[in-house]
């Protein structure tokens, strides 16, 4: 969501990223917080997929569990996307 807010933004007003305060907040979030995330959701995504061959796809909370896991993986997704694209 931070970065559709942060490009929003940016549209809206004409100004440069590093001029608007959403932007810098998901700039900091990328840089600071980006690569520790990124590595507990890929090891969350192991333990349900090992739960998920253990004790089946029909598990209510697991099937929860992995729609969750996919959504977050959408938005880390977008934010590897900017990480690249502003060099960090």
């Amino acid at each position: 969501m931070m970065a559709i807010e942060c490009v929003t933004d940016m549209k809206l007003t004409k100004r440069k990223a590093l001029e608007i305060n959403s932007c810098k907040s998901f700039f900091q979030f990328v840089r600071e917080d980006y690569p520790r995330l990124k590595s507990d959701l890929e090891s969350a995504e192991l333990k349900a997929k090992d739960q998920g061959r253990s004790e089946g796809l029909q598990s209510e909370i697991l099937r929860e569990k992995l729609v969750f896991i996919m959504s977050v993986r959408s938005h880390m997704s977008i934010a590897g996307t900017v990480s690249k694209a502003i060099g960090e």
